[in-house]
Protein backbone atom coordinates (compact mmCIF):
# COMPACT_ATOMS: atom_id res chain seq x y z
CA UNK A 1 0.00 0.00 0.00
CA UNK A 2 1.42 3.56 -0.55
CA UNK A 3 3.11 5.38 1.76
CA UNK A 4 1.27 8.87 2.98
CA UNK A 5 4.25 10.51 2.72
CA UNK A 6 2.76 13.29 0.53
CA UNK A 7 0.99 14.73 3.54
CA UNK A 8 4.27 15.83 4.98
CA UNK A 9 5.42 16.92 2.01
CA UNK A 10 2.33 19.55 1.36
CA UNK A 11 2.52 20.86 4.81
CA UNK A 12 5.64 21.51 4.40
CA UNK A 13 5.00 23.84 1.56
CA UNK A 14 1.92 25.16 2.75
CA UNK A 15 4.25 26.37 6.15
CA UNK A 16 7.07 27.67 3.89
CA UNK A 17 4.67 29.93 2.17
CA UNK A 18 2.94 31.17 4.95
CA UNK A 19 6.12 32.37 6.25
CA UNK A 20 6.94 34.06 3.28
CA UNK A 21 3.76 35.79 3.17
CA UNK A 22 3.76 36.95 6.95
CA UNK A 23 7.20 38.17 6.60
CA UNK A 24 6.94 42.28 6.34
CA UNK A 25 9.38 42.37 3.22
CA UNK A 26 9.91 45.68 1.98
CA UNK A 27 8.05 45.91 -1.66
CA UNK A 28 10.34 47.81 -4.01
CA UNK A 29 6.96 48.09 -6.23
CA UNK A 30 3.67 47.16 -6.52
CA UNK A 31 4.68 44.44 -9.20
CA UNK A 32 7.31 43.19 -6.52
CA UNK A 33 4.62 42.65 -4.11
CA UNK A 34 2.10 41.25 -6.26
CA UNK A 35 4.32 39.01 -7.70
CA UNK A 36 4.97 37.59 -3.82
CA UNK A 37 1.38 37.23 -2.79
CA UNK A 38 0.03 35.38 -5.77
CA UNK A 39 3.18 33.06 -5.33
CA UNK A 40 1.84 32.51 -1.48
CA UNK A 41 -1.68 31.86 -2.66
CA UNK A 42 -0.69 29.36 -4.98
CA UNK A 43 1.42 27.60 -2.95
CA UNK A 44 -1.30 28.07 -0.27
CA UNK A 45 -4.27 26.47 -2.44
CA UNK A 46 -2.20 23.58 -3.83
CA UNK A 47 -1.03 22.36 -0.40
CA UNK A 48 -4.73 22.69 0.75
CA UNK A 49 -5.88 20.47 -2.39
CA UNK A 50 -3.50 17.49 -1.85
CA UNK A 51 -3.86 18.13 2.10
CA UNK A 52 -8.22 17.77 1.54
CA UNK A 53 -7.85 15.03 -0.95
CA UNK A 54 -9.56 11.85 0.02
CA UNK A 55 -7.81 8.77 0.39
CA UNK A 56 -8.10 5.57 -1.45
CA UNK A 57 -9.15 2.25 0.06
CA UNK A 58 -8.50 -1.33 -0.96
CA UNK A 59 -9.40 -4.61 -0.53
CA UNK A 60 -7.29 -6.71 1.62
CA UNK A 61 -5.83 -9.75 0.08
CA UNK A 62 -1.90 -11.27 0.22
CA UNK A 63 -1.63 -11.55 -3.81
CA UNK A 64 1.30 -13.80 -4.74
CA UNK A 65 2.01 -15.18 -1.21
CA UNK A 66 3.67 -18.71 -1.50
CA UNK A 67 0.96 -20.90 0.14
CA UNK A 68 3.21 -23.17 1.53
CA UNK A 69 5.38 -20.72 4.05
CA UNK A 70 4.71 -22.07 7.05
CA UNK A 71 2.66 -20.33 10.32
CA UNK A 72 4.62 -19.47 13.29
CA UNK A 73 3.21 -18.99 16.57
CA UNK A 74 1.67 -15.57 17.78
CA UNK A 75 3.07 -11.67 17.35
CA UNK A 76 1.54 -9.42 18.97
CA UNK A 77 1.02 -5.73 18.05
CA UNK A 78 0.05 -2.81 20.97
CA UNK A 79 -0.68 0.43 19.27
CA UNK A 80 -2.02 3.84 21.16
CA UNK A 81 -1.78 2.38 24.48
CA UNK A 82 -4.32 0.26 24.12
CA UNK A 83 -4.50 -3.72 25.11
CA UNK A 84 -5.90 -6.26 22.62
CA UNK A 85 -9.12 -8.75 24.03
CA UNK A 86 -8.31 -11.53 24.84
CA UNK A 87 -9.42 -14.24 21.87
CA UNK A 88 -10.56 -16.95 24.05
CA UNK A 89 -12.24 -20.03 22.40
CA UNK A 90 -11.72 -18.03 19.03
CA UNK A 91 -10.35 -20.15 16.20
CA UNK A 92 -8.67 -18.04 13.70
CA UNK A 93 -7.31 -19.60 11.41
CA UNK A 94 -5.02 -18.70 7.65
CA UNK A 95 -6.73 -19.41 4.45
CA UNK A 96 -4.51 -20.14 1.44
CA UNK A 97 -6.67 -19.58 -2.02
CA UNK A 98 -6.32 -20.29 -5.69
CA UNK A 99 -8.44 -18.14 -7.43
CA UNK A 100 -8.82 -15.06 -9.94
CA UNK A 101 -6.18 -16.34 -12.17
CA UNK A 102 -3.72 -15.88 -8.62
CA UNK A 103 -2.59 -17.50 -4.90
CA UNK A 104 -3.88 -15.49 -1.77
CA UNK A 105 -3.50 -15.77 1.55
CA UNK A 106 -6.52 -14.11 4.01
CA UNK A 107 -7.72 -15.04 7.29
CA UNK A 108 -10.99 -16.82 8.88
CA UNK A 109 -12.74 -16.88 12.22
CA UNK A 110 -14.79 -20.58 13.01
CA UNK A 111 -18.44 -18.95 13.58
CA UNK A 112 -19.66 -22.01 14.30
CA UNK A 113 -19.34 -26.00 13.72
CA UNK A 114 -18.25 -26.58 10.56
CA UNK A 115 -18.27 -22.88 9.38
CA UNK A 116 -16.00 -20.39 8.88
CA UNK A 117 -16.28 -17.03 7.88
CA UNK A 118 -13.89 -14.44 5.96
CA UNK A 119 -14.23 -12.36 3.29
CA UNK A 120 -15.78 -12.54 0.29
CA UNK A 121 -12.95 -10.85 -2.20
CA UNK A 122 -10.49 -13.23 -0.79
CA UNK A 123 -12.18 -16.55 -2.54
CA UNK A 124 -13.48 -14.89 -5.26
CA UNK A 125 -14.44 -17.78 -7.55
CA UNK A 126 -12.69 -20.33 -5.89
CA UNK A 127 -14.40 -23.59 -4.78
CA UNK A 128 -12.07 -25.32 -2.73
CA UNK A 129 -9.35 -23.74 -0.32
CA UNK A 130 -6.60 -24.59 1.84
CA UNK A 131 -7.35 -23.90 5.98
CA UNK A 132 -4.12 -24.23 8.11
CA UNK A 133 -5.09 -24.30 12.13
CA UNK A 134 -2.46 -25.82 13.51
CA UNK A 135 -3.39 -28.90 10.78
CA UNK A 136 -3.98 -28.51 7.21
CA UNK A 137 -7.50 -29.28 5.90
CA UNK A 138 -9.31 -28.37 2.76
CA UNK A 139 -12.12 -26.12 3.10
CA UNK A 140 -15.53 -25.40 0.46
CA UNK A 141 -16.51 -22.34 -0.45
CA UNK A 142 -20.45 -22.03 0.34
CA UNK A 143 -20.74 -18.86 -1.40
CA UNK A 144 -20.79 -15.15 -0.71
CA UNK A 145 -23.04 -12.99 0.80
CA UNK A 146 -26.38 -12.31 -0.89
CA UNK A 147 -26.99 -9.03 0.54
CA UNK A 148 -23.72 -8.02 -1.20
CA UNK A 149 -21.27 -7.66 1.77
CA UNK A 150 -18.00 -8.75 1.30
CA UNK A 151 -18.35 -12.34 3.33
CA UNK A 152 -18.05 -15.62 1.95
CA UNK A 153 -18.47 -18.62 4.24
CA UNK A 154 -16.22 -21.99 3.94
CA UNK A 155 -17.73 -25.61 5.10
CA UNK A 156 -14.69 -27.33 6.84
CA UNK A 157 -14.81 -30.40 9.17
CA UNK A 158 -14.43 -27.96 12.34
CA UNK A 159 -15.77 -31.00 15.14
CA UNK A 160 -17.38 -29.93 18.01
CA UNK A 161 -16.77 -25.86 18.71
CA UNK A 162 -18.26 -23.09 20.51
CA UNK A 163 -19.68 -20.14 18.45
CA UNK A 164 -17.95 -16.79 19.43
CA UNK A 165 -20.12 -13.82 21.23
CA UNK A 166 -21.79 -11.87 18.56
CA UNK A 167 -21.49 -7.68 20.24
CA UNK A 168 -22.04 -4.40 19.21
CA UNK A 169 -20.05 -1.93 17.62
CA UNK A 170 -18.14 -0.25 20.17
CA UNK A 171 -18.29 3.56 20.74
CA UNK A 172 -15.74 5.66 19.09
CA UNK A 173 -12.46 5.93 20.69
CA UNK A 174 -13.09 2.33 22.49
CA UNK A 175 -10.62 -0.27 21.42
CA UNK A 176 -10.94 -2.63 18.26
CA UNK A 177 -8.92 -5.69 17.77
CA UNK A 178 -8.41 -7.24 14.99
CA UNK A 179 -6.49 -11.12 13.86
CA UNK A 180 -4.58 -11.86 10.66
CA UNK A 181 -2.10 -13.51 9.06
CA UNK A 182 -0.59 -10.23 7.02
CA UNK A 183 1.68 -10.89 4.22
CA UNK A 184 0.28 -14.94 4.90
CA UNK A 185 3.03 -14.75 8.03
CA UNK A 186 2.35 -15.24 11.18
CA UNK A 187 -0.69 -14.99 13.21
CA UNK A 188 -0.45 -10.89 14.42
CA UNK A 189 -3.07 -9.17 16.72
CA UNK A 190 -3.56 -5.56 16.55
CA UNK A 191 -5.76 -2.80 18.43
CA UNK A 192 -6.55 0.74 17.73
CA UNK A 193 -9.89 2.76 18.64
CA UNK A 194 -12.72 2.95 16.55
CA UNK A 195 -13.01 5.69 14.29
CA UNK A 196 -15.52 6.36 11.52
CA UNK A 197 -14.70 4.49 8.16
CA UNK A 198 -14.19 6.90 5.26
CA UNK A 199 -17.01 7.84 3.05
CA UNK A 200 -15.06 6.31 0.20
CA UNK A 201 -15.52 2.70 1.80
CA UNK A 202 -19.30 2.51 1.36
CA UNK A 203 -18.38 2.81 -2.67
CA UNK A 204 -16.53 -0.44 -2.21
CA UNK A 205 -18.47 -2.55 0.06
CA UNK A 206 -21.79 -3.04 1.25
CA UNK A 207 -23.84 -2.91 4.79
CA UNK A 208 -22.62 -1.46 8.15
CA UNK A 209 -18.85 -0.49 8.07
CA UNK A 210 -16.72 0.40 10.89
CA UNK A 211 -13.31 2.21 10.58
CA UNK A 212 -10.22 1.25 13.30
CA UNK A 213 -7.25 3.60 13.53
CA UNK A 214 -4.46 0.65 13.52
CA UNK A 215 -1.95 -0.12 10.63
CA UNK A 216 -3.75 -3.22 8.63
CA UNK A 217 -2.13 -4.84 6.22
CA UNK A 218 -2.68 -7.52 3.48
CA UNK A 219 -3.17 -10.87 4.50
CA UNK A 220 -5.95 -9.59 7.61
CA UNK A 221 -8.55 -9.76 4.95
CA UNK A 222 -11.36 -11.85 6.82
CA UNK A 223 -9.48 -11.76 10.11
CA UNK A 224 -12.22 -11.16 13.16
CA UNK A 225 -12.58 -7.42 14.63
CA UNK A 226 -13.67 -7.80 18.34
CA UNK A 227 -14.26 -5.59 21.12
CA UNK A 228 -12.44 -4.87 24.73
CA UNK A 229 -13.75 -8.32 25.93
CA UNK A 230 -13.22 -10.78 22.61
CA UNK A 231 -16.83 -10.32 21.28
CA UNK A 232 -16.86 -10.53 17.71
CA UNK A 233 -18.04 -7.48 15.97
CA UNK A 234 -17.40 -7.98 12.49
CA UNK A 235 -15.15 -9.33 9.55
CA UNK A 236 -11.60 -6.94 8.47
CA UNK A 237 -12.88 -6.47 4.52
CA UNK A 238 -10.31 -3.08 3.63
CA UNK A 239 -8.05 -0.56 4.57
CA UNK A 240 -7.46 3.18 3.43
CA UNK A 241 -3.96 3.08 1.62
CA UNK A 242 -2.73 6.45 2.87
CA UNK A 243 -3.22 5.41 6.22
CA UNK A 244 -3.77 2.00 6.38
CA UNK A 245 -6.39 2.25 8.93
CA UNK A 246 -8.93 -0.85 8.90
CA UNK A 247 -12.50 -1.45 7.35
CA UNK A 248 -14.75 -3.33 9.61
CA UNK A 249 -17.97 -4.65 7.96
CA UNK A 250 -20.33 -5.85 10.42
CA UNK A 251 -22.04 -8.88 11.00
CA UNK A 252 -25.02 -7.52 13.36
CA UNK A 253 -27.00 -10.62 13.38
CA UNK A 254 -25.85 -14.44 13.83
CA UNK A 255 -24.65 -16.04 11.06
CA UNK A 256 -25.28 -20.20 9.70
CA UNK A 257 -25.89 -22.47 7.37
CA UNK A 258 -29.33 -20.76 6.63
CA UNK A 259 -27.23 -17.21 5.64
CA UNK A 260 -28.69 -16.46 2.16
CA UNK A 261 -25.47 -17.45 -0.40
CA UNK A 262 -24.61 -16.71 -3.79
CA UNK A 263 -21.46 -17.80 -6.09
CA UNK A 264 -18.32 -15.96 -5.68
CA UNK A 265 -17.10 -13.84 -9.02
CA UNK A 266 -13.48 -12.22 -9.32
CA UNK A 267 -13.66 -8.43 -8.84
CA UNK A 268 -14.14 -6.68 -12.48
CA UNK A 269 -11.03 -5.22 -14.18
CA UNK A 270 -10.86 -1.68 -15.71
Amino acid sequence: MREANEHQEWATVRGFAWRICDRRLPARSLTTAGLIVGVCLVAIGLSASVLTKPVDVEALAAPGTDPETAVAGAVEIRQHDLSPAALGDLIVVRISVTACGDRAVATGVVIGEGLIITAAHAVGDAGLVRVDAGGTVTGEVLGVFADGRDLALISVDTGAVRAPSLAAVPALGEPITVVGFPGGGPRTTTVGPHVDAPTLAADLFAGELVGMDADIGVGFSGGPALDAVGNLIGIVVGAETATGRGIVSVLGDPIDHATPLTDGACAPTA
